[in-house]
């Protein structure tokens, strides 16, 4: 949602919509940067790449999102930077997700600490 957010805001156009590409698939004429697609695969992966036991799920997806980045980019719905853009919006995610994570460690071991010696 928020990629979706901040492509409407910016509304930067896509390659089809500025005649530099056929539009070779089906696709709304809205904000490009920064893919969602990109967005969601790189954060799902870089999620899954903190976990040990899912590290090699996590390069899995990872690899996914890159050809499915090149993919859009080749299919004339994103600019090449818009892919990159995705990344650092999943990078950013999952930075916050760490910290409400590392914030949510804490709050519950003072629960705890405070619940053992009541």
């Amino acid at each position: 949602m928020l990629a979706h957010a901040i492509a409407a805001e910016l509304n930067l156009p896509r390659p089809f919509m500025v005649g530099l590409s056929p539009a070779y698939i089906e696709h709304g004429a809205r904000g490009s940067l920064p893919s969602a697609h990109a967005t969601v695969m790189f954060t799902v992966a870089l999620l899954c790449l903190r976990r040990p036991a899912l590290r090699r799920a996590g390069a899995v997806v990872f690899v996914a999102g890159i050809l499915t980045g090149w993919a859009r980019i080749h299919v004339g719905v994103h600019f090449p930077a818009d892919i990159p853009a995705g990344l650092l919006l999943a990078l950013v995610l999952v930075a916050v997700f760490g910290g409400l994570e590392h914030v949510g460690r804490r709050v519950r071991g003072v629960l705890e600490r405070g619940s053992s010696s009541a």
